[in-house]
């Protein structure tokens, strides 16, 4: 959304900004001179979860008083369309329709089609009768809600390194030399469905080379992380950790080869990144990861779930590597115009004018 605001040119429009919580993003819109609202009733559906739970249950029953705070905001604030950031918002969908506004909704995630597909059915049924336009991130995104080709653009969440460099040696995080050393490269931290455990396990298991390092990006502060994981980070001095990083151009470039492994399929924005960088990259395959490398031409892509297919191509990696970055010398231009941001803040562009 922060994109959205900083690169499209609301020419004759005047944007509001309504948020469901306070924090550094509402800071961030008000820098650009842009109204910004925040209301704690303002909630989304759950996303792909058992309704028997009783946190999914609870967050469906909230629906109604998030409606209700939505509807109050619009006859405060008199506005004429609606853009809603995920489609998990799609509830607030009816409530603009009813208000006389144009709706216009973004499709970020994966939902699969097989699962819980009672509150997915709602979820179709919502974007398709109350969205005038729709957005997705990508063409899986696109397809969750079938029947709406005609109304919906894929915008993908464009790559854009232009602030994004800052010299960090890998001497300098290794405290060693690194020029003969291969180093890994995982931005999963610790989180489970981007497969943390077993990224690190498996580089400790099927690598024994003394010149291979692996670099862990996201990880938490030792004092409140998980500490299971940090006993096997710790037994293995070849693995180092850093916090996120936003700057991480010069270490995607310094890197041999990206490691991922989701559990659950969603985009793999790091994956697309690492492309366009001519970095190699083996990664779970997914819809998302398919399209993103030219149907698996760009990466190493081993089914997803499939441990001992991600352990055998990290035995293999020194045959892997080298092909990967002969096919990105050539191919990886592909990538980098999907993701153009030039080319997708014209369609985006296009999209508010029409509106």
């Amino acid at each position: 959304m922060l994109n959205i605001l900083k690169n499209v040119r609301f020419q004759s429009v005047m944007p509001l900004v309504l948020l469901g919580q306070d924090g550094p993003l509402k800071k961030e819109i008000e820098n650009l001179g842009i109204k910004v609202f925040v209301d704690g009733n303002i909630t989304s559906a759950p996303y792909n979860k058992a309704l028997w739970r009783r946190s999914c249950l609870q967050s469906y029953l909230h629906i109604g008083r998030s409606q209700k705070a939505f509807a109050a905001f619009l006859d405060a604030h008199p506005v004429d369309a609606v853009y809603l950031n995920n489609s998990m918002l799609y509830p607030l969908l009816k409530v603009a329709k009813a208000k006389g506004c144009k709706t216009l909704i973004h499709i970020r995630e994966h939902w699969p089609m097989d699962e819980h597909r009672l509150q997915l059915g709602w979820l179709q049924s919502g974007i398709r009768r109350y969205a005038d336009e729709v957005l997705a991130i990508n063409r899986y995104s696109a397809s969750m809600v079938p029947g709406i080709a005609a109304k919906t653009t894929i915008v993908y969440d464009w790559i854009d390194f232009s602030d994004r460099y800052e010299e960090m040696p890998l001497e300098r995080i290794f405290n060693e030399d690194c020029s003969n050393l291969k180093v890994l490269l995982f931005t999963g931290g610790f989180i489970p469905i981007k497969g943390a455990y077993e990224v690190i396990s498996s580089f400790k298991e099927c690598i024994k080379s003394p010149d291979y390092r692996l670099l862990v990006l996201g990880t938490p502060a030792r004092e409140t992380g998980d500490k299971r994981m940090w006993d096997l980070v710790d037994s293995d001095p070849r693995i180092k950790c850093l916090p996120s990083v936003y700057k991480l151009k010069h270490l995607v470039q310094q890197s041999y080869c990206m490691l991922s492994y989701f559990t659950i399929p969603h985009a793999n924005l790091a994956q697309a990144e690492s492309i366009v960088l001519q970095t190699p990259v083996i990664c779970a395959a997914t819809d998302e990861s398919e399209e993103y490398s030219d149907g698996g031409r760009l990466s190493c892509l081993f089914p997803i779930n499939d441990i001992e297919a991600f352990r055998k191509a990290l035995t293999n990696i020194e045959s892997i590597v080298p092909k990967l970055q002969m096919e990105l010398s050539h191919g990886s231009r592909l990538t980098e115009e999907l993701f153009s941001k030039e080319n997708n803040v014209k369609k985006l562009q296009n999209l508010f004018d029409q509106m």
